[in-house]
């Protein structure tokens, strides 16, 4: 009997299905995602004011013959989710950011970098003493990160291989909510010194939640929907050449995955 179109594409589709299975470890694994919730607390003169957002992340780790793992497993994450907004008692508010003072890739790692990474004893435990795997090794750090519980305060600084960079979310505030170009960096040192005495950043918070995301910045920042890349453009010179960014303000180097993220 003749197979019809129709038959042979659901057979196509089970064989891709099973060789997607039968493969996982060598083009990729992808673990459950988590979410979890970023809380910044602010000591004002009117008492504590705290301002939160849910984060979703799932990581896929690259297998020897994935294209991101390049023969050696990169890692690639998904995240979906939004910077937190704490009201101030003075009127203004302040935003904390989907990215550090240095790097974007923050809540990619606010979380997990919580969660100690497995030791060689406990790698070998599973692999067999003298066998060290560094795949089984990220497989223990998943599996922890995923089942974690509880609530953990966010050094101030990071001191793992980045030792010394800032483990906190950047903070901006806008001088005009309407206007992207009046984004202002506020120092997370030295709050007072922008809001006045009283007032300091007193923790930032992560803890593990099944909450649901919500997108609520777009209310505050109407601009943001039809923003896709920097807050502004690039400015350019008399001769039509662009200013280079480190001349061109926060408003150029800042982008819409600061403040929001949604990942496919």
């Amino acid at each position: 009997m003749r197979m019809t179109v129709r038959h042979r594409w659901r057979w196509v589709i089970l064989a891709a299905a099973l060789l997607a299975v039968a493969c996982g470890g060598v083009f990729g694994k992808t673990y459950p995602a988590y979410r979890y919730r970023v809380t910044v607390e602010v000591e004002t003169p009117q008492g504590l004011r705290r301002g939160s957002s849910v984060i979703e992340v799932q990581t896929t780790a690259g297998g020897p013959y994935s294209i991101s793992g390049g023969g050696g497993g990169g890692i690639a994450t998904r995240v979906t989710g939004e910077a937190a907004a704490i009201d101030l008692p003075n009127g203004e508010t302040l935003f904390a950011l989907l990215r550090t003072h240095g790097s974007p890739e923050l809540p990619e790692n606010l979380y997990a970098l919580q969660i100690p990474y497995p030791t060689k004893a406990e790698v070998e435990a599973r692999t067999g003493k003298g066998k060290w795997s560094s795949s089984t090794a990220f497989d223990i750090w998943m599996e922890r990160v995923r089942t974690s519980r509880g609530i953990f305060t966010v050094p101030r600084w990071r001191t793992d291989a980045l030792a010394g960079a800032s483990g906190w979310p950047m903070l901006v505030r806008f001088g005009d909510t309407g206007d992207p170009g009046s984004v202002e960096e506020i120092n997370p040192n030295d709050l007072r010194s922008t809001f006045g005495r009283g007032y300091a950043i007193k923790r930032v918070l992560v803890g593990k939640t099944n909450d649901p995301i919500a997108f609520k910045l777009e209310a505050r920042l109407p601009w943001l929907p039809h923003t896709k890349g920097s807050l502004v453009e690039q400015p350019r010179r008399a001769d039509g050449s662009l200013v280079p960014l480190g001349e061109a303000g926060l408003a150029v180097i800042l982008n819409y995955r600061a403040f929001r993220r949604d990942d496919k």
